[in-house]
């Protein structure tokens, strides 16, 4: 039982793999925008680490999306650990991005 009882609040999207799909990637585009509009990169490898990160991201998505379940708990905890790839790679693509426009704010 969760917070609200058996209410159930929100769109309903669990309900709806294609209402999922167009809602998630429709969020994740908007936030990849609002980054490629207040950064720039300083180099390739913030221009192209950036997209292969974007794209690695947007992947492990649709396979989880789309793919079988866990085979185990031990298997999630594994993977869950191995996110924190995703959090060093984003800051290594990050160091290597600058802001738009930051010479104006200086």
């Amino acid at each position: 039982m969760g917070l609200t009882g058996d209410t159930r609040l929100g769109l309903g999207l669990w309900n709806s793999l294609a209402g999922t799909l167009l809602v998630e990637s429709a969020l994740f585009a908007g936030g990849v925008a609002l980054y490629i509009r207040s950064t720039k990169g300083r180099n390739r490898r913030g221009t192209a680490g950036f997209w292969v990160l974007v794209a690695a991201l947007y992947a492990i998505y649709i396979v989880n999306l789309f793919g079988p379940p866990p085979p185990s708990v031990q298997m999630i905890a594994v993977a869950g650990n191995l996110a924190w790839v995703f959090v060093f790679w984003a800051y290594w693509v990050d160091r290597n991005r600058e802001m738009r426009g930051e010479e104006i704010h200086q």
